[in-house]
């Protein structure tokens, strides 16, 4: 009768330990739902092949050789019959295993979401591979080996550590091997920019589900870490239960005290949190505890993931604040909140905690510095990031050449924006919510369709009006042409007539007075006096021949030098301050009488290469301008010629203290032909042909304006190096 009962009691325990597996392994479910409603589209299908994918490589890597680790209790490193189970043939053993093979794979699969939407499917296999194979077995022997014969040998919980359903040798384990990834693989493009609004995911629905399914699991997760069938499993139940809802309603109330709406991603990972938070202790504290330990865990969890973005570590569903700091929250509880007699480790309360911190630090330097220091070097030899075009295009297609409808949508779409060619509709999917937004998009395109028709009847009539207006402007363009040409003539010979007409009329008086004086030479009738006066006229008519002669060579000079660049003079190297100064100083004999100072200021190291004959042309005809416009009716002056650098360039700026010009004489002076003198001598070239000089031949600006203290001011800026 008592080995019946025995029997009974051992059948009992293991149903209860593989029913407690299938609900962890139901666990599996939640991470998919959750992961996958948490990212964009593009990349759901992509965390679910890794959900599934992660769950069959833990679970055959601890079937082969992560449990003979993690479990050897023969004193060796590797417990050799515990090598694929092959000696093993206890069905309690083998139960045992499963629920430790689910508690594997639910490590290896914690990682996933945070470096969800941007790892390459090899390596993030690859990093599971590891999780399972090494860095959660290896701290799963120092924190729980001996469990299975109901003895505490590993080095942790020989030393009292406790830990009851892994807040740290899972969830801990996995948070800070998801940290060392994300910290190697980097941001999701534009999760940190400025102006861009944060990356959402695509199904907040279906992560909801996958949290009550979470949930759900969790009863399993905590209820079967008792191993055996005892009265206390209800209470451990109701514990993980009010930690999970108090840890909801925590961020609720925080999301809603800060961002004045209920944030549904913060409550779904408070629920998390709570349910982290309690697992290290569900067994030891009564149900007022369990809620305060979910409430301290939520706050632990938000002020995590604001940390985590100030440092701009992208953690793409918050693993990180959940798992591994909320792990580390839970595995402290022990000590702050259960009961001693429950633990029955002999410690007090400094010792208990004092091991519980040792465990958390040997938990973060052995899971985060191990896979941060394999990761590394992992990514030297495969990349563990996708490619920039991978990632934009989704990780769905880029990874497995999966679609989905909204897909294929876009990428119809996306076609008829490259082809620029709108004329054909997308297909509609009857009877889904994708159809009906492609048969939203076809009204827009027929109605685009019809504005294009429209379009382009109004473009072929622009066209032609078009076509007629450049035929008019080419016309207008050539009679203005000859309008320039007849005006620029008419001013040539306007100006050279003048000299060469007071000439003719000069040698015509010559001529006259010659023949008269023949005449009375002839008749004896010329005195002295006559020849005088004769040789008087003569002399005057002789100067005002010269001198229109000499101002009708000028303007031909001038004429030529409107288009001159100086390609046949040679540039040099020139010290401008002395060369002006030596400009302004014949200035100076010839206005001396006038009173007009030329000063000129300037650094005497301002060296320039450049044409040393445009520099004095330029100059002169400025100086002239200042003193024929400004200063003519003055009887004394100042002209000041400042020259300096900025920013590399080389400016001249000319200012004299006569009475300015009106602004009408600013704006045209630069024009040909045009002078305020008209009449008085002054061509209107002067001011034209320095403006070709600068702009043409030494490749710089010029400017004119009427400074504010008075007077005129003109301003030259060359540009630095040769030209």
């Amino acid at each position: 009768m008592t080995e019946t009962v025995a029997q009974l009691v051992e059948l009992q325990n293991i149903t209860w330990l593989l029913l407690c597996s299938g609900l962890v392994l139901f666990m599996q479910a939640g991470f998919c739902f959750l992961e996958a409603g948490m990212v964009r589209s593009k990349n759901s299908i992509n965390v679910a092949v890794k959900n599934i994918s992660d769950f069959c490589i833990s679970s055959v890597l601890y079937w082969v050789v992560g449990f003979a680790i993690m479990f050897s209790n023969n004193g060796s490193l590797i417990n050799m019959d515990y090598l694929f189970f092959s000696q093993m043939d206890s069905p309690q053993l083998i139960s045992f295993f499963i629920f430790q093979a689910v508690f594997c794979g639910t490590a290896a699969t914690i990682l996933s979401g945070g470096i969800a939407e941007r790892a390459t499917f090899i390596g993030y296999l690859l990093i599971a591979a590891i999780t399972a194979l090494i860095i959660h077995p290896v701290f799963g022997r120092l924190a729980w080996n001996g469990l299975f014969e109901g003895e505490a040998t590993g080095w942790l919980n020989s030393r009292g550590f406790i830990d009851f359903s892994g807040s740290s040798v899972v969830h801990s384990t996995g948070g800070w091997i998801a940290l060392a990834a994300i910290i190697i693989i980097g941001p999701r493009i534009g999760r940190f920019k400025k102006g861009l609004p944060p990356i959402q995911g695509h199904n907040i629905p279906m992560a909801t589900v996958g949290v009550i399914i979470l949930w759900f699991g969790w009863m399993g997760f905590n209820g079967g870490s008792l191993i055996n069938v005892d009265v206390s499993i209800a209470k451990i139940i109701l514990n993980t239960n009010i930690a999970a809802a108090s840890g909801g309603i925590m961020t609720l109330l925080i999301s809603w005290a800060l961002h004045k709406k209920p944030n549904v991603g913060h409550i779904l990972n408070g629920v998390l949190a709570g349910l982290v938070s309690i697992t290290a202790c569900c067994h030891a504290v009564v149900p007022y505890e369990a809620s305060l330990i979910g409430l301290l865990g939520a706050c632990i969890y938000f002020l995590s993931f604001r940390c985590m973005e100030r440092l701009k570590l992208d953690d793409a569903i918050g693993v990180v604040p959940v798992h591994a700091m909320c792990g580390v929250w839970g595995t402290l509880c022990v000590a702050f909140f259960a009961d001693p007699k429950i633990l029955a480790t002999g410690l007090n309360f400094v010792d208990q905690l004092e091991i519980q911190i040792v465990g958390i630090l040997i938990c973060f330097l052995w899971g985060f510095g191990s896979a941060f220091i394999l990761l590394f070097l992992m990514n030297k030899i495969i990349p563990l990031r996708v490619s920039y075009e991978s990632e934009v295009e989704g990780l769905n297609v880029s990874e497995h050449d999966a679609n989905t409808e909204v897909l294929d949508l876009l990428y119809a779409m996306e076609k008829q924006k490259l082809n620029r060619d709108f004329s054909q509709k997308v297909f509609a999917e009857p009877n889904t919510e994708v159809g009906q937004i492609a048969n939203s998009y076809n009204r827009i395109l027929e109605k685009v369709n019809e504005e294009i028709g429209l379009k382009d009847k109004k473009n072929h009539e622009l066209e032609l009006s078009y076509k007629q207006l450049k035929e008019a402007q080419e016309l207008l363009v050539e009679a203005e042409k000859m309008a320039a040409l007849g005006g620029l003539v008419s001013g040539i010979a306007h100006e050279i007539n003048t000299p060469v007409g007071i000439c003719i009329t000069a040698e015509t008086f010559l001529s006259e007075k010659t023949e008269l004086f023949s005449k009375m030479y002839k008749l004896g009738e010329i005195s002295r006096k006559d020849f005088e006066n004769y040789l008087e006229y003569y002399q005057e008519a002789s100067e005002l021949i010269s001198s229109n002669l000499q101002r009708a060579a000028l303007l031909i000079e001038n004429f030529k030098l409107i288009d001159s660049k100086y390609k046949n003079e040679e540039k040099c190297s020139v010290k401008l301050v002395d060369y002006i100064n030596g400009i302004a100083t014949n200035y100076l004999v010839r206005l001396k009488e006038r009173k007009i100072n030329v000063t000129v200021n300037g650094d005497e190291d301002i060296d320039i290469i450049t044409y040393p004959d445009a520099i004095f042309k330029v100059i002169n005809n400025v100086l002239d301008n200042s003193i024929v416009h400004g200063l003519e009716s003055f009887s004394y002056g100042e002209i000041h010629v400042n020259i300096f650098r900025k920013n590399k360039d080389t400016y001249i700026d000319i200012k004299d203290s006569g009475r300015g010009m009106a602004d009408e004489d600013i704006k045209k002076i630069f024009d040909p032909f045009y002078t305020t003198k008209r009449g008085q001598g002054s061509s209107g070239l002067g001011m034209h042909i320095v403006y070709n000089l600068v702009t043409q031949t030494l490749k710089g600006t010029i400017e004119c304006s009427n400074d504010c203290t008075g007077g005129m001011r003109t301003v030259i800026i060359l540009p630095s190096g040769e030209y």
